[in-house]
Formats: structure tokens, C-alpha cells, sequence
């Protein structure tokens, strides 16, 4: 990960911080995301990695913005699930992850919110699900600890977000690793992995 990352992530947590002194208003809420999940690499090579279907869910605690203040807060622990698919049938990876985006939150128009910054992930299980030939026998699941062995994933989050009521949003995010799962992957040929998802998502959001 370069200085320039280290930085941005830094500032964007030090700043949402010092902002929590400020918001009069919180509440609580469930997150639950349908992801659009990709393995990136620095190289390319015969085995495709395709997008994985996934989802997400998380608790979400967030400070909204007090009168004249348009800057608010939230955390939000959970579980991800990331990964890929291949375009050979015996490779399908499932990453399982402990994630904790850390958000900034911007409120330039009312029920419009535009989050900023970094997501701390733990892996929990990484695995191959092989789909045998023919299609209709039982997949077997794998462990590929080994391969995929970078347990603390530091990445960065940008996303939109829309209040249908002030109890339902609706969401877009993108997330994107700065740090590696693995250093190399044989079987793909593939180097310096690491994740990346685009998420749909709906708040249900709680009162204080």
C-alpha cells in the first residue's frame, strides 16, 4: 500500500472523528447489500476471473448532521462475503469477511448522503467451491487458506445513499482493497490479488 493511500485513510478517520462531538442526532439501523464481488490481479492469464454474486450485512450506527451542519458519522461492523468465479468449472473462490467501514457522510441535499473512507476487513475462511462434471452431483468445498493466507484487509469505501423514509435507504457503494489477499496464485497464474465489490444496498433504520 502506498503513502499516498496511508494518508487518505488517516485524514478521513481523523476527520470523521472529530466530527462526532458535533451531530446531535443518531440512530441505528441493518444493512443488507447484494454485491457485485471481483478478484483483481497485477497480471493477466488464461483462467478469466469473472463477478461473483454476493451479499452483505452489517449493524449500522450513524451521527447525522445537527442544524447547520451538513457532515455526519457511522460505523457499520458486519459480514461480507467476497470472491470470484472463473471460467474453469472446478475454481469458484468464496472469501468470508468480518468488515468495518469507518464513514464519513456528507448531506449536500436533504435525504441525499454521500460516505467516504477506509474499511478494515478480517478473513475468516477463504475456500474453493468445486462444481463437478456432471452439474447435477454435489459441489465440494476446499480450503485454500494457504493461498489466499492475508488475514487483515485495509481497503477504502465510496458510496450514495437516498431516504426513501426516514426509515428506508437505498445505497450504491464501491469498495476496493489497498492491500493484498495473496502474493500468488498458481493455479490462476495470477499475482498480487486483492478484492473489490460493488454493492446495492437497503437501510432499515431504527430511531434513537
Amino acid at each position: 500500500m502506498n503513502i499516498d493511500c496511508r494518508i487518505i485513510l488517516v485524514a478521513s478517520t481523523l476527520i470523521s472523528m472529530s466530527y462526532v462531538n458535533y451531530a446531535q442526532e443518531s440512530y441505528g439501523g441493518l444493512r443488507v447489500g447484494y454485491n457485485l464481488s471481483e478478484l483483481k490481479s497485477d497480471n493477466s492469464s488464461r483462467a478469466d476471473l469473472e463477478t461473483l454474486r454476493a451479499f452483505s450485512v452489517a449493524v449500522v450506527y450513524a451521527y447525522e448532521p445537527g442544524y447547520n451542519s451538513v457532515i455526519g458519522f457511522s460505523l457499520e461492523p458486519g459480514y461480507t462475503l467476497k470472491g470470484t468465479n472463473t471460467n474453469i468449472d472446478t475454481l469458484s473462490y468464496r472469501f468470508n469477511y468480518l468488515s468495518l467501514p469507518i464513514l464519513l457522510d456528507y448531506y449536500p441535499f436533504d435525504k441525499l448522503k454521500i460516505s467516504l473512507g477506509p474499511e478494515v476487513s478480517y478473513l475468516l475462511k477463504a475456500k474453493n467451491i468445486d462444481k463437478p462434471m456432471p452439474v447435477d452431483t454435489i459441489k465440494v468445498s476446499k480450503d485454500i487458506s494457504d493461498v489466499y493466507n492475508k488475514r487483515l484487509e485495509l481497503g477504502g469505501t465510496v458510496g450514495v445513499n437516498y431516504s426513501l423514509s426516514y426509515f428506508l435507504d437505498v445505497g450504491i457503494r464501491f469498495s476496493t482493497s489497498f492491500t493484498k489477499i495473496s502474493k500468488e496464485d498458481a493455479i490462476l497464474n495470477r499475482r498480487k490479488l486483492f478484492n473489490q465489490y460493488l454493492q446495492f444496498s437497503l437501510l432499515f433504520k431504527l430511531a434513537n
